[in-house]
Formats: structure tokens, sequence, C-alpha cells
């Protein structure tokens, strides 16, 4: 049987590829993996008070 997902693989030197994009046949989700992300959180003092400003 066949792979569960269409893929777009990339290569920047020729040689070495990796997932640019890709489909689940199954959901028809599409994901590009190599997209850049980040996540953050602060650990302390999240309270805004009213007129106040936050940076």
């Amino acid at each position: 049987m066949g792979s569960d997902k269409f893929r777009l693989a990339v290569s920047a030197d020729g040689s070495t590829f990796f997932d640019g994009l890709s489909v689940d046949n199954a959901n028809g989700i599409v994901d590009q993996p190599r997209l850049p992300r980040c996540k953050t959180c602060t650990n302390y003092d999240d309270h805004v008070g009213v007129g106040g400003a936050w940076t």
C-alpha cells in the first residue's frame, strides 16, 4: 500500500531532503513541519490592571 500522506520534499543542497508540506490523506489536514513556531510564557505577574499598560 502507499503512504498515508502526500508529501512535497525540498532540499537546499540537493542531497538532504525534508518535508516542506504534507497532506494527510485520511482527513485532509495540511502541515508545514518546518514552519517557524514559538511558544512563550511568563513566570510572574500576568495581571494587567484597569488603565495599566503591559509589555
